[in-house]
This record gives C-alpha cells, structure tokens and sequence, in this order.
C-alpha cells in the first residue's frame, strides 16, 4: 500500500520502517469515474487530476494543498496518512476543465466531497473513500461539512460513506460513463440513434456574449437517454403526405411566403397541392404545430439536452463537424442579403434543400458523426424546453433528461440558420422564440424513443 506526504505534522508519508507506529488514519481514495486510460467510456468523464486540500477540524485552517495526476487507472486508489484530526477536501476533475486564471476546478464537472476524521487513539485506522460519478456537480459545503456521498445521499455528513478499502480498484465502473445503445424499435422515419449516456451541454466561453435574444449555457453535466432522431430537417414533402391522409392540423398551418413581411419571406409551403418545394425544410411553423407532427409518427420535440447531445456527437465537439471553424461551404448559413450588413455566403436559394452540405474533402460539411445533417445552419429548431436561464432551468448537479418547464411563455430554438452568421453554428448557443413565432428561419425535426420501456 502507498502512502502520500501533504504536510509535515498533518499528513504523513508512513513508508520507512519504525519500531513505533505513529496513531494515523489511512485514507484510501477511490473513484467510479472513468480515468483517461479506461477502454469503453466516454472520455467527457474522465478525471485526471486529484485536489486535497487538509484543514484543522479544530478551526478549519487549511493546512495544505496538494495536486495529484491520476489519469491512469494504475493510479487508483491514492492512499494518504493523516496523523491529526482533519477535515479533507477531495476534488476530482479533468485538469482542462479548471478556470485559467485561478487552476479552480470547476464545481459543475467536479466530484467535491469532504471527509473528516478524528484524531486516532492508537495504531492506524484504514478507512476508504469512494468519489462516485453521480456526485458531479454537486459543490461542498465545507463550513457545515456536508457532501455529495453517493446518487441517494447528495448532502452528506462528510463523517458518514466511509468503509474498510476493497480489493479492487472501482475506477471505470460509473454505468453513467457508458453509451446506452437504442434498443426500441426504430421508426418508420428517416432516423438515425443518438446513443444515451453522459454528456457536457453549454460553452463557458461564450458566457456574456449575447446577439438580441441568443445566449448560451454555462457548462452541465448531462445524462440523456437514447433516442432516435430524424436525420434531416422536416420537410415540406413530409408536411404534405401528412395533409394527404385524412388530418387537418388542431394548430395553425404553415404561413405561405410573402414578400409583405420580413419575416415570412422565405416560407417554404407553397400548398397541399403544390410539390415544387418538398424537398426543402418545412419553416414558418410555430411551437404547437411542430409538436403536433412529430406526435402524428410517434415522437415529439427533442429537449434542448437531447438536441444538443445529438449536435455536438457526444464527444463535446464545438461545431457539429469538428472544431473548425465553419465556411460557407461547411454549413447552410449567412445566405440572407436582407440582413443587417449583407450576407457572406450569398447564394441561390436563400434556404437550401435538406443536407445541401454533407462535405467532401476539400470542406467538412454539416453531420454529426451519427449521420445528422443541418444541425448547425439551415433552420434554427424549435425544442420542447421552456427559456430560462441556466439556475431556472435546471438544478445544480447532474441533470438526467433535462426538460425545462419553467412557467415561461417562450421556447428553446437551437442551431444556426440561413439567415444567421456563420459564428452562430456553434450548438451552445440557444435562443428565445414565442411559442406562436412562424418565421422563415425556424423549423424543426423529431425524437422518438430510443430505449425499450
């Protein structure tokens, strides 16, 4: 067993041999989380990095602090001494994930648990912790020492959760860190499955950069159920075979264009009777009709975590494609000449037929590794999420199937458009639609249940 040194007098190295031991706990320090070596996870849950900081229990001045690299499953357990009563902070997290100016983990994707023990009486006393994946970002109080211990025990006592140290290590075993594959039926639909599991949704860097109502997330942790996904966008060709069985829409029908209005310009249903424009994606459509179509074959609108996880592939990608930057040939976007200062991406039509960018190799094209196509230009798409901030919408923690249901009027549309800039593809972004809007530049496309009930 091995025994890290903090601090002289507070936490001791216990390796050389002594005809007297020393009375001192053995703090053993596990994980469920993945680290980065571990075969089959998804890496966005791996931990490489172990903070401890020691504090008197006495007064709770800390005593030390001291950074750990354990981005090797070998690494797992650390085991450390503590000669004194203490009260030890345990942070794990992935190192790039700190804030760059402080080296402060960030509590929303760490696991921060507090662990007191007494002044031993005599000999020494091994006691095991474990840092379970459930517990990502939930903060520690560390005045009224209190923590997350487990999925059932979110505010522990940073006295209870201990045990004698197992066999073997745990690291990996965090069923949150691995893919849950569709296991229901696909549907008749166009569709391609968005594995479940964990996942990252927000950009820190893009807090306090606003563009009229578009803003984007803080950072979250996610875990998201599986699901199915349309591949394209809904068409006006879909919209129309629906018109042709016997249904009428509760909601109000699609707009047609109409060059009177700005805003309905670019409508893209033409008529029931018209099929000159089935291949392009169906727009102007407000937050009632969409869900009542996707209802119509099973599905419903995604949530802005659903959404979001699908666009960024899993794997906390900035753009859909990858992290280059986008062009005009990388996605349908900046194609309005209407807007304000022009467009960069001029071309004909203003809005493109479903997957006009699937790449080649001189540009990457708008599709996720699973096949998604348009997710980043094309049309904005409405979600099933109430806006709200980050705090109104979902609690701390690690959020499962967020949805949010705020009492608030708008909605979440996500994605970047035809009309928008190219640096609005970016799938953190979100923006605040009315729940009756139709508009040119915002359409939508489906979910349906990826996992057998």
């Amino acid at each position: 067993m091995r025994f890290r040194a903090l601090a002289a007098g507070v936490v001791v190295a216990a390796c050389a041999a002594s005809p007297e031991v020393r009375p001192q706990h053995v703090l053993s320090v596990d994980t469920d989380l993945p680290a980065l070596g571990t075969p089959g996870v998804n890496v966005l849950a791996a931990v490489d990095t172990l903070r401890i900081d020691v504090y008197a229990l006495d007064d709770m001045r800390l005593v030390s602090t001291r950074d750990f690299v354990v981005s090797d499953v070998s690494n797992w357990p650390l085991t450390l001494g503590v000669a004194g009563a203490a009260r030890v902070r345990l942070r794990a997290y992935r190192a790039r994930t700190a804030t760059p100016s402080t080296l402060e983990p960030d509590p929303a994707l760490t696991v921060d648990r507090l662990v007191d023990l007494s002044t031993p009486r005599v000999g020494v006393d091994v006691t095991q912790v474990v840092l379970r994946g459930d517990c990502i970002g939930y903060p520690a109080d560390l005045g009224r020492g209190l923590s997350c211990i487990d999925g059932a025990s979110l505010h522990g006592l940073a006295s209870s959760g201990l045990g004698p140290p197992s066999a073997s290590s745990q690291v990996g075993s965090w069923p949150g860190a691995v893919a849950r594959p569709c296991t229901a039926r696909a549907p008749e639909a166009d569709v391609a499955c968005i594995p479940g599991g964990y996942d990252i949704v927000g950009q820190s860097d893009l807090l306090g950069i606003k563009n009229q109502r578009l803003e984007a997330f803080p950072v979250r942790p996610v875990i998201v159920g599986a699901v199915y996904m349309d591949r394209t966008e809904y068409t006006v060709g879909r919209f129309r075979r629906q018109l042709a069985r016997p249904w009428l829409p509760a909601a109000h029908m699609p707009d047609l264009p109409s060059n009177a209005s700005p805003v309905l310009q670019y409508c893209t249903f033409i008529g029931a009777d018209d099929g000159g424009n089935d291949v392009l994606p169906l727009n102007c459509v407000d937050s009632f009709l969409a869900a009542e179509l996707c209802a119509l074959d099973g599905g419903q609108l995604p949530s802005e975590a659903e959404w979001e996880h699908a666009a960024r592939g899993g794997d906390g990608r900035t753009y859909t494609w990858g992290a280059e930057p986008p062009r005009c040939c990388t996605a349908s976007t900046s194609r309005d000449p209407t807007v304000d200062g022009g467009a960069v991406c001029l071309g004909k039509p203003v809005v493109e037929p479903v997957g006009s960018h699937p790449g080649n190799a001189s540009c990457l094209g708008d599709v996720t590794p699973r096949g998604i196509v348009d997710l980043g230009g094309s049309l904005s798409e409405l979600t099933r999420d109430r806006f709200a901030s980050a705090g109104q919408a979902w609690s701390i923690g690690l959020a499962r199937d967020p949805v949010s249901v705020a009492p608030i009027a708008n909605f979440v549309a996500k994605g970047g458009n035809f009309s928008a800039g190219v640096e609005l593809t970016r799938p953190a972004y979100r923006d605040e639609v009315a729940q009756t809007l139709r508009a040119s530049i915002q359409g939508f496309r489906c979910v349906y249940r990826g996992e057998s009930p």
